[in-house]
This record gives C-alpha cells, structure tokens and sequence, in this order.
C-alpha cells in the first residue's frame, strides 16, 4: 500500500513494515489489493510526565534487581 502526505514523497508499505502516525497528522493511504492492517492507539502523555514514568520504571528494574527479585513482567509502555 501507498502512503503519502503534503510534502513527502509517498512511502509503499509492504508486509511486515510499520509506520508511525504522530498526532494530528494526516495521510492519504492507496490500497491496490486486500491488506491486513494492525493499528495501535495511544494518548500522548505530556513531555515531562512522560519522564516521571519512563524514570519511575527504570528504578522500578533497579529495585528489583538489587533485592534479587528479577525482571518484572512487561507492562505496556506509554
């Protein structure tokens, strides 16, 4: 499929490629055949509250390395 927006030459995504799609961007998508496609939405949390989270996480690994406790299971990332 075909991927294009103003002022970027269009993109042709094929299986197993990905792309992003910042907030309030658009795009115009030409679909030739049926494809299957897997979508994500997501909030964008605020630069520094993002920072607090990915920070938090980070001394939430190093927690649980120093006390002997392993990997936490994976949460989903923000």
């Amino acid at each position: 499929m075909e991927v294009s927006t103003e002022g970027i030459a269009p993109v042709w995504l094929r299986a197993g490629d990905s792309a992003i799609f910042r907030t309030g961007t658009w795009a115009t998508w030409y679909v030739p055949t049926y494809v299957r496609k897997h979508a994500v939405v997501r909030t964008n949390l605020p630069g520094p509250l993002r920072l607090q989270v990915i920070w938090g996480r980070r001394a939430k690994h190093l927690l649980r390395r120093l006390l002997g406790r392993g990997a936490a299971p994976e949460t989903p990332r923000l």
